[in-house]
C-alpha cells in the first residue's frame, strides 16, 4: 500500500498464541453464541441468511483477532458500532468477562435480539443501546470498534468529538477506495490478516487502526 497515510503493521507470535488460546479456551460458549446467531437470524436478518455453522464461527473468530490491536487488547470498555447481532463485541466480551461491552445500533430489533442472546448465553458484561452511534456518549476509555458496519469518512464524522481517539475496524483491503477522495485522511495501521492465516476466509480481509486527530 503506497498511500503515505496507511502503514502496514506486523502480529508477533506470541499475540498469534494468544488469539489462538481465545478462540480455543472459549470454544464451548462461541459455539452457544453461533447456535443462538444462527436461530435468530432465521427470524431477524443479522448475517447473511444462507450462513452456514462453520461459516458462521469464522466470522465469530474474525471477532477476536480485534484483540492483536493493543487497545482492544488492553481495553476495559469496549463501544461496538453497528454491531447488529453482536459482531464483534459479543465474541470480545465472551473472550474478557471483565471487559464492558456495549453494543450500539440503530435497528431496535437487532439490538433487542442481541441483548436476549447476550441472556441466554448468560454474559454479564453486554449492554446494548438502541440508537445512532453519533449520538451515544461513551466512556472516557472506551474503545470504538466495527466490523464492515460503516465506510471510513462516515464513521469518522458520526463520532466526531465524542472523545474517541481510534477506531479499530475490521475491513477488506479496498477500504483504500473509502479515503481516496478525503480531504484529510486520517493516518491508518493495517494488519493484514492472511498473512498470518492462509484460510480463504481471511483473504483480502484486514484490521485497520483509524487514528483520529480531535
Amino acid at each position: 500500500m503506497t498511500n503515505h497515510n496507511i502503514k502496514n503493521t506486523d502480529v508477533s507470535r506470541e499475540t498469534l498464541s494468544r488469539i489462538k488460546l481465545l478462540k480455543e479456551s472459549n470454544r464451548e460458549a462461541l459455539n452457544e453464541y453461533v447456535e443462538k446467531l444462527l436461530w435468530w437470524n432465521k427470524k431477524i436478518n443479522l448475517v447473511s441468511r444462507g450462513l452456514n455453522k462453520a461459516e458462521a464461527m469464522q466470522h465469530v473468530e474474525h471477532s477476536l483477532w480485534l484483540t492483536a490491536v493493543d487497545e482492544v487488547k488492553n481495553a476495559k470498555s469496549i463501544v461496538d458500532a453497528g454491531s447488529g447481532g453482536g459482531l464483534p463485541g459479543i465474541p470480545l466480551a465472551i473472550a474478557n468477562p471483565e471487559l464492558k461491552v456495549v453494543l450500539v445500533d440503530i435497528v431496535e430489533k437487532k439490538m433487542m435480539t442481541a441483548e436476549a442472546i447476550a441472556r441466554a448465553i448468560k454474559l454479564r458484561n453486554v449492554q446494548t443501546k438502541h440508537i445512532s452511534i453519533g449520538d451515544y456518549i461513551p466512556d472516557d476509555d472506551a474503545v470504538l470498534v466495527t466490523k464492515h458496519a460503516f465506510k471510513i469518512p462516515d464513521i469518522i464524522d458520526f463520532v466526531k468529538g465524542k472523545g474517541y481517539s481510534k477506531i479499530v475496524m475490521l475491513k477488506g483491503v479496498d477500504f483504500v477506495e473509502e479515503i481516496r477522495d478525503m480531504a484529510n485522511p486520517p493516518s491508518i495501521d493495517v494488519i493484514q490478516i492472511f498473512d498470518y492465516d492462509k484460510s480463504q476466509f481471511y483473504e483480502g480481509k484486514c484490521i485497520l487502526k483509524v487514528n483520529l486527530n480531535e
